[in-house]
Formats: structure tokens, sequence, C-alpha cells
């Protein structure tokens, strides 16, 4: 498998959406070519995207300033890089599931409508935060999962959702991945910061730390509510047909090992192009494409 390309990130807000940009630059602009003239029309005074960078910079400072990073290292328009960011909203298609035994796990999969050269393993230093390895698209600032310094690791996933779960904020709640790698080192600390935490859309936050605890929590619009563990399993929202064939998986091999896991994920029927698991324990994240070994990277300089 081609590793995902790798970018270091470092410094205040803005700086490190500009180092993203200038060492990705080519990827985002050629992410973001490819439906432009639709993503600019949906630029509109009360549309979706126009919401989403309203709320941005209200509930979510820094990712504002970082997106504005984005954008002048990538050289692309901020507007464009805040159309895509609707895109969070309406999910991948991927699922996620945290895994308590032996030291903690969190995996998961990625939907068709994400492609794999879209993806950049990225490695943010931020000042006066936590420093953590992620896996992002290159065309947000916001990660799709990643694992901290301190051994803890943050995923999100999200389904399609009707304008009514944004009215309260429409800011994509995969916004939280970053906050929580950046500010905690603990499930409960994250967890209980969650669920007063301002987000938009339909979707579950997995959390799983090097203790082995694990924790879900529900976003659907305003309301916020705890996912069942079951035998140190938690699973997030995803499509139904997938999450089912999981969940029996898990039943299956209720312990897995990262490469296990990976496993599961791979062969779900979405037919996923790449998984990833985050191992807390180690501070390190695999990713891997089908049934190929987990390549993984470890937090802070490499």
């Amino acid at each position: 498998m081609r590793r995902p390309r790798a970018v270091h990130c470092a410094g205040a807000p803005r700086d490190l959406g500009r180092d993203q940009g200038e060492a990705l630059g080519a990827h985002v602009r050629e992410s973001v070519r490819e439906g432009a003239l639709a993503r600019l029309r949906a630029w509109l005074p009360g549309s979706r995207a126009a919401r989403i960078w309203r709320d941005l910079e209200t509930y979510f400072p820094h990712h504002a300033e970082r997106t504005l990073g984005l954008s002048l290292g990538a050289r692309v328009p901020t507007r464009a890089l805040a159309a895509r960011l609707a895109e969070l909203v309406a999910g991948d298609g991927g699922l996620a599931v945290g895994v308590g035994a032996g030291g903690g796990l969190l995996g998961r999969s990625f939907g068709p409508s994400l492609g794999t050269d879209e993806l950049a393993v990225r490695h943010s230093a931020p000042d006066n935060d936590y420093r953590s390895v992620e896996l992002a698209p290159v065309w947000s600032v916001a990660a799709a999962i990643g694992v901290n310094e301190h051994g803890l690791a943050a995923t999100a996933t999200a389904l399609a959702c009707d304008d009514p779960l944004l009215r309260g904020c429409a800011a994509p709640a995969a916004l939280l991945v970053q906050d929580v790698l950046q500010r905690f080192d603990t499930v409960e600390k994250a967890a209980e910061w969650a669920q007063r935490r301002p987000a938009g859309g339909w979707a579950s936050l997995l959390l799983a730390d090097a203790s082995g605890r694990t924790a879900g929590v529900v976003i659907e619009g305003r309301k916020r509510s705890l996912l069942a563990e079951r035998g140190g399993l938690v699973t997030g929202l995803g499509p139904a047909a997938a999450l089912a064939v999981l969940e029996k998986s898990l039943a299956d091999v209720p312990a897995p090992d990262a490469a296990a896991l990976a496993r599961m994920l791979g062969e779900l029927p979405a037919q996923p192009r790449l998984v990833a698991v985050a191992d807390p324990a180690r501070r390190r994240l695999g990713v891997a494409r089908g049934d190929a070994a987990l390549e993984w990277s470890r937090v802070g300089p490499e």
C-alpha cells in the first residue's frame, strides 16, 4: 500500500494550517477543483456552507484560524475549504469502534466517498497544547482519527442529517476530534466536555485511552447522549448493514488486537478503501488498505 503522505504542523493555529497548506498545496488545490462551481454556488447567504463558516468562527475560533492558514498556505479560497466542510456533516460512510481490552484501541473505516489520495497523516504540535498524530483530509483542519502524546485517542463518524440538527450550531461535530486531542488526557475528561460542547449534525464521537477505558458521545443537534458500552466495546454511528456485520465480527472476537481490528473493518460490505487504528498505549496510529498490514506513525518527530 502506498503510505498516505505525511505532514508536520507546529505553532499557533494559523501556523498549523499554513504548514499543512504549504506541504500539501497541490493536493489541496486538486481536491477543491472538482465540483468547484457547485460549491461556490452553495456559498450563498443562508446556505449550509455559509452557516458552517459562521459557526466555525463563533464556536471553533482556533479551527477557523487554522483554516485561514490552510487557505493561505495552499493558495485556495477560504470559502472553497469551508464548502468542503459541509461534507463532514453528511458523513463518509465509515464506521468506528472502541475496544477496551489490551490497553484500548480505536478503529475507523472510510467509505468510498473519501478518496485515499485525499487523506494525509498529520503530526500536530500546537503551541501550549498536546501533540498528536492524526489521519485527516488534506483539505480539512478536522482530524478523522488520531491519538495524542498522553495516550488519548478520538474519532468521529456521521450520518446525513436534515437542517433542524444544524440550527443550534452548524459546524460539524468532526471538529471535536482535534479539540479532544489537543486538550485532554483521559476518556472521562473528554467525554464530560463533549457532552456540553456546541457542534452540529448527527454524529458519534468515540474515545479510548491507554488505561483501556472507552466511551462514546452521540451528537444529535443540541441533544447529547452517551453510547452504551458492552463488554468493553463501543461502536459509533454508521450504515446499518455494515454496522451489523461489524458487531457480529466483534461478538466472535470480542478482544481483537490492532491487526484483527483492521481486518474486521476492512471486510465490511461497503468495501472501505482505507482503515485506521489508533493505539493509545503506544501513542501510535496505523493505516492500512485491504488486507495489507498496518503502517504505523507515532506521536512526535519521526
